[in-house]
């Protein structure tokens, strides 16, 4: 299946979580949750990205041909607002985006695939959920 070239598929991790640090970098049956996420982003080439602060975000995804968006130190150590956690995506060129949660292991590039085709179908879908949206 080939995806739209104007969409970016990314993600991105800390290794200083308050709650469970380094969570993508612990052992989980036999690799990380980070590995596993590199994986899936590995299958979308060019259009898929993660953004990381620390070397060993970096190296990962070198060694998967990942792209890799380096943050800054200040965004990996807040909760929020998302748009300063996120704030690296705006050093891409894509019209939208796909964040995909690093902490879903089970999740697969096929579910994946299959959500970019659905949206692609149903872009009236896409419309509706704006219109609804303006209640905030």
């Amino acid at each position: 299946m080939e995806i739209d070239k104007s969409i970016g598929i990314f993600s991105y991790g800390r290794t200083g979580s308050q709650r469970v640090p380094n969570k993508m970098l612990r052992n989980f049956a036999n690799t990380t949750l980070l590995d596993i996420l590199i994986d899936k982003l590995a299958a979308f080439n060019d259009q898929s990205f993660f953004g990381g602060y620390e070397q060993v975000f970096k190296e990962k995804c070198n060694r998967k041909n990942v792209q890799f968006i380096q943050r800054s130190e200040k965004s990996t150590q807040i909760d929020g607002p998302i748009t300063e956690c996120i704030s690296f995506i705006k050093e891409t060129n894509y019209k939208y985006l796909l964040l995909v949660n690093g902490c879903l292991p089970h999740l697969k590039v096929s579910t994946i695939k299959g959500f970019l085709t659905f949206v692609k179908e149903n872009q009236n879908i896409l419309e509706f959920i704006m219109i609804m949206d303006t209640t905030r």
